[in-house]
Order: structure tokens, then sequence, then C-alpha cells
């Protein structure tokens, strides 16, 4: 199964599966069918030492045919997982993540027909909801709402296993609205684990937390609103994240999952294994991303920010800070500064292209480099040297320094056309 390996590969590096579940299907994959050779084997025991076994005609007919199964398993396994393959390539990344494709995995060796049969039918289900539960099994769901009358000053943080999370931030009276929906072998007993589901805010000295189920037959919904300035935490092992319109510290972690967040402010702390991150509208004190194998988004941010990832683009557009960090294993990082650099800009990429755009007035020393690509500065620099990779010189008095670098990819640094933007901003604006 070559080709389907390299398929799992492909949807890893798309976002569709994260590394457990690849792990999952290549292991189901190699759990197929296996050739029980017992039978000649006990007619070569029975026969005398040095004595030349009897032909067994029954015996080798018995195990042709047992190969032959085997053999016709193995072509429905591998097409089993073709179909399931395909459906998943057809899945957006977020309704794909959804899948518990451990079950999927067992139940395709288990029983082929059935597998490829309910998958087809899951997605087609999956493309019109948005989501892909109840593939085996049967579902029951229960919807608990909670008051939110939580003293000022608290950390709301809620944690869980498999789920999704969105807060929001309200000026009115907050309010939490929990949907768990629960698999079971039979109706009774998804029912019995959805009775079992009674979550409450337990409010400590300093925390308001909220404990979602764990284990795999269990997908949470949380949505709460909660007063604007009240800081969140949340974690969870698989399910995305939505915060927005808190003004406060926020803190997100998934390992697999997109994380979204809007108008924060202070600290806001964000560690993601895989998905995508985007964070908007932010004052931060300090802003951290820390990801695995993902794309990360800054648009209108300001701060201390650092961001570091092992594989994914990193996109900076009207950022603004004292120390801006940037740095990625695989991938390019583009940055668009709203601020001349007066302090710390230092980005870096093993495998892909830096480009900064910065507007007119810094005042920093300027050192860009690659070791495999070409170096691109649109400016004259101060004491400028140039060579084959490289270009150090400064701007103003060289009080900042400004570090962009590339092992293999070009390297561009250019000034913002601020008359273009105004203009724009211009023709935007209301009359």
């Amino acid at each position: 199964m070559k080709d389907e390996t390299l398929r799992i590969m492909r949807l890893v590096e798309q976002g569709k599966l994260s590394a457990e579940d690849a792990l999952e299907l290549l292991e189901a994959m190699d759990d197929g069918p296996k050739v029980d050779a017992t039978t000649n084997a006990d007619a070569s025991a029975h026969a005398a030492p040095g004595e030349t076994p009897p032909p067994q005609p029954e015996a080798q007919a018995a195990d042709d045919s047992v190969k032959e199964e085997v053999k016709q398993q193995s072509k429905k396994a591998e097409e089993a997982f073709r179909g399931i393959f395909q459906e998943i390539e057809e899945l957006g990344r977020s309704v794909a993540k959804n899948v518990n494709w451990s079950d999927i995995s067992k139940q395709v060796n288990e029983n082929v027909n059935r597998g490829v049969d309910a998958i087809k039918k899951a997605a087609e289900d999956a493309k019109k909801s948005g989501s892909f539960t109840g593939l085996f099994g049967h579902e029951v769901s229960k919807d608990v709402p909670l008051p939110f009358n939580v003293a000022e000053g608290r950390v709301f943080r809620i944690e869980g296993y498999n789920g999704h999370v969105k807060v929001v931030g309200t000026d009115g009276p907050g309010d939490v609205k929990v949907r768990g929906t629960f698999r079971g072998t039979s109706v009774a007993d998804a029912e019995q684990k959805s009775a079992g589901f009674n979550p409450s805010l337990q409010e400590g000295d300093h925390t308001v937390v909220l404990r979602l189920p764990e284990g795999h037959d269990a997908h949470v919904y949380v949505e709460a609103h909660v007063p604007v300035g009240t800081a969140v935490e949340t974690k969870l092992s698989r399910g995305g994240i939505e915060v927005s319109g808190l003004g406060a510290n926020v803190r997100a972690e998934t390992m697999s999952g997109d994380v979204t967040i809007v108008g924060a402010k202070g600290v806001v702390d964000v560690r993601v294994a895989s998905g995508d991150v985007s964070l908007s509208d932010t004052d931060a004190s300090l802003l951290t991303v820390e990801s695995t194998n993902s794309d990360v988004s800054l648009t209108r941010v300001s701060g201390v920010i650092n961001v570091r990832s092992g594989s994914g683009d990193l996109s900076l557009s009207e950022v603004a800070g004292r120390t801006i960090s940037a740095e990625t294993a695989s991938g390019d990082i583009s940055v668009l500064l709203s601020n001349p650099v007066m302090g710390s800009l230092d980005l870096r990429t093993v495998s892909g292209d830096v480009s900064v755009e910065m507007p007119d007035g810094s005042d920093c020393r300027v050192h860009l480099n690659t070791l495999r690509g070409t170096v691109n500065c649109g400016f004259a620099l101060d004491g400028e040297q140039r060579e084959a990779n490289t270009v150090n010189g400064k701007l103003g008095s060289g009080a900042g320094s400004l570090h962009a670098s590339a092992v293999s990819g070009d390297v561009s640094l250019g000034l913002r056309d601020s008359t273009v933007s105004e203009s724009e901003a211009t023709a935007e604006s209301p009359s």
C-alpha cells in the first residue's frame, strides 16, 4: 500500500489528519488478514525423521483456498482504505479533524464493505452539516445551559478532550451553553453515557473551571458568553478554539485543531501541535505562539511577539512591537510592519522565503542573509556592505536591529508605500 501511505502523508501535511490519526491508519493497514499455514505444517510434523512427508492434496487445496481468500480480503481492504482516503481528501480540514479514525480503522478491518459504505454516507452528511459525527454506533446529544455568575477577576478555564470551544465577550449577563454528543454501541449505551453528563462551573479562589468528559466516544461543544475583561484559558486534546471580544488575557492549547483569537489584550499564549492559528486586533503585552505543524496569521497585532512553528507559513500583517521574533523550520515568513523598526526584529527560516515591508523612519542595524538563495534590499543603507548572499548596513543611528535569514530561500526588504495605504483608507471610509 505504498500509494496509500503517501496519501496519508499528504493528508497530514494538509492538516486533515493529525500525526496520531495517521499512525492509526498505517497500523490498521498493516493489520490485514494473515495466511494460516498450519495445514501443511501439521502434515510435515507427523512424518518420521528422514522420511519424505506424503503428498497431501486435500491439505494443499485447502491451503491454496486460504491463500486465495486472504488475497481477496487484502484486495478488499486496499479498496476500502483507498475509498476512505478519497473521502477524507474531499472533506474540509475542520470536518476531517472531528473523525475518530481509530474506530474507522478497526471497522474497516472487521468488515471492509460496511466500513466503506458507512464512511461514504457519513461523508455526505458531513459535507451538508459541517460535522463528522455518528460514523459508527448510535449517538445521543444532551444540552446543558449554565449561568455565568462569577465574581470579577477570576480566570475562566475550560478543560476537555474532544470538542470545540467558542468564547465571546459580552457587556450583558454571561451564560454558558454546553452540548455533549455521546456515541455508544446501542441507543441505551449512548443514553446512559449522556445521562451521566452533568457539567458544572467549579469556582475557586482565582479560577472558574469547566471540565469536559474524556474519551473518543464524547464530543462536547461549548459556547460561552462572558463579561468583557474576563481572562480565559482553554485546553483541549482535540478540537478547535475560538475566542473573541474579551479585551483580556487568553491562553489556548490544543493537540489538533484550529485556534482563532480576536480582540485579546495582555498576555496571549497559544500552543498547537496540528492546526492553523489566526490572531487579529490584539494588543498584547506578551504574545507567544508555539506550533508543531501550523500556518500562523497575525493581523493588526502589537506587543512583544514571539512566533515559532516547526512547519508552516508565518504571515504577520500590520504588526508592531519593540521585539518581534518569528521562526519556522519549513515555510515562508511574510511581515508587514505598521511602525518603523526601533527595537528588535528577528526572522528566521530554514526552508522558505523571508519578506519584510516597513514604513520609513526606522532606526536599526540591518543584516540580511541566505545560504542558498538571493538577497534583495529595495533601498540604500548607511555603511552598506553587499555580498552574493548577504547585505549589511544601518538605518538612522542603528539603535535597534533587523535580522532576516534563510538557509534555503530568498530574503527581501522593502519600504511600505504609505501613499497607497492612505488612499485606500480614504476610499474605504464613509463619506
